[in-house]
């Protein structure tokens, strides 16, 4: 089976249905179906299915508040400071990849 590593905090989000996708850079291309995400914290056994029913392809400009907030973000300014903290050197003409999900 297929998995997915995300933060923590964001994995709990997923957990409590507040969460709805993810954001990756890149163009990624994980199989549509039942997936494990897991918590990216080495020796971390926390993880929940989910279900990808879409992958969508965008510049990061692309993003709307209302993909943040399925992402589980306020608004795409929290998002983007995130991503930025994770991926090095994104910008506005980085693609990425929004995973789409339902949880298990």
């Amino acid at each position: 089976m297929n998995q997915i590593l995300i933060k923590p905090e964001l994995l709990q989000l997923v957990k409590e249905n507040k969460k709805t996708s993810t954001c990756r850079q890149g163009i990624r291309t994980y199989p549509l179906g039942l997936t494990i995400l897991a918590s990216n914290v080495p020796e971390s056994e926390d993880f929940a299915y989910i279900d990808i029913k879409e992958l969508r392809y965008y510049k990061l400009k692309g993003v709307t508040d209302e993909m943040a907030q399925d992402d589980g973000f306020d608004n795409r300014e929290n998002l983007i400071k995130v991503l930025e903290s994770i991926y090095e050197g994104i910008n506005d003409e980085s693609d990425i990849t929004i995973v789409c999900f339902t949880l298990v």
